[in-house]
């Protein structure tokens, strides 16, 4: 049996069959036919929301990617040992996040392994890394991007963007997150005018670029990082194009996705209806919903909840308390903040805060599986 969204009219069941008769083939290719369930389609296509236009392999393979995530929680809660939709129950999945401490203000150096997958969300800053092990894919301004050991991988600030482990096994990467006023200080260049133009690039001149800068900041020593940071930023935003790799052709949201986004910036605690944002828009609710997914990448409730916590990550920069940061964010409560920072940045906040706290010191996060379901985590937090 096809697997059919059942809560859609019957004229979108039929044209959702059409999809998934047309990607079966590639999911064939991949083994991943008894995996694409109602649910994961549902997850990763964004179903009626982002309608038949909005469907691809790599939505499909995110949305099994998150059903086999929650079937693994699920079980792992109940003591389950079985293996759902090809992913390992009985064993604890692998997570571990490293905080280094850096010499120059502002910039922040993290390792990671994990098999987990990141939900879509944007930095405030500048993301330059590479993968040191396995592979990564992921969604980004330029579509489906994988990468595997060796790519550079970056990201701009405000871009949004999601990362899964290649065949659901883990992988490893060192990332640097810059501030924009640190590369426009360095490099000479307007803020507006800096822009990283792909998402993942085999060039191994800049791969050396990336791992000598990492090296450097995490050994603390100022002038060194100092100097190989320039070395990178010339690097990034001087010299010829990197490689070979998935370029960015960025254009600005529409007139009617700008205004929506302007009402969550100005007060992201009073979620929006839907009837709100039509109004703001000009535009009727679905239409509404597949603009703002087309160009923005996610729905207009999971681009709040990502910017609610990126209100709290800059409040805790701050040294704002946890709990009183989780509620300046428009958080129930401090675990539900928990949660969703850990989904989003790797690390707990309470373990970001010490960072901040203690920027002579490695700050290490290494849990058998997602922060969800890690009580002593959760204790921590609470208690910090």
């Amino acid at each position: 049996m096809l697997p059919i969204l059942s809560h859609t009219a019957p004229k979108i069941d039929h044209q959702l069959r059409r999809q998934y008769l047309r990607l079966l083939p590639a999911l064939d290719e991949r083994g991943q036919r008894e995996q694409a369930t109602p649910e994961a389609i549902a997850l990763g296509c964004g179903g009626i929301v982002a309608g038949p236009a909005g469907w691809s392999i790599d939505g499909i393979h995110r949305g099994i990617g998150a059903v086999s995530e929650r079937c693994a929680r699920r079980n792992h809660s109940h003591g389950a040992g079985a293996t759902v939709a090809g992913t390992r129950t009985g064993s604890r999945s692998v997570h571990s996040a490293t905080a280094h401490p850096t010499p120059l203000p502002g910039i922040e150096a993290i390792t990671i392994t994990s098999d987990r997958s990141f939900p879509r969300h944007a930095h405030d800053h500048f993301g330059i890394g590479r993968i040191a092990a396995g592979g990564h894919a992921s969604w980004s301004a330029v579509g489906p991007v994988e990468a595997v050991a060796g790519d550079t991988i970056a990201v701009n600030p405000e871009e949004m963007h999601d990362g899964s482990p290649l065949a659901r096994r883990e992988r490893s990467w060192r990332m640097l997150f810059i501030p924009v006023d640190t590369i426009a200080s360095i490099s000479g260049f307007e803020r507006d005018a800096l822009e990283l133009p792909f998402a993942a690039t085999r060039d191994d001149e800049l791969g050396r670029c990336v791992d000598r800068a990492f090296d450097r900041l995490v050994d603390t020593d100022r002038m060194a990082a100092d100097e190989a940071l320039t070395l990178l930023l010339a690097r990034l935003f001087q010299d010829a194009p990197h490689g070979q790799g998935a370029r960015r052709t960025r254009t600005a949201p529409s007139s009617a996705t700008q205004r929506m986004l302007q009402r969550i910036h100005d007060d992201p605690i009073r979620s929006p209806s839907l009837d709100e944002l039509s109004r703001v828009a000009g535009l009727d609710r679905f239409a509404l919903l597949r603009r703002f997914a087309t160009e923005v990448g996610t729905t207009p409730h999971a681009y709040t909840v990502q910017w609610r916590t990126r209100i709290a990550r800059r409040a805790i920069v701050r040294g704002v308390a946890l709990a009183d940061a989780a509620a300046l964010a428009g958080f129930a409560d401090q675990s539900h903040l928990t949660r969703m920072f850990s989904r989003q940045f790797g690390l707990p906040p309470g373990r970001y805060r010490d960072v901040r706290r203690a920027p002579d010191r490695k700050i290490v996060q290494d849990v058998g599986d997602h922060p969800l379901q890690d009580a002593d985590v959760q204790a921590r937090e609470t208690r910090a």
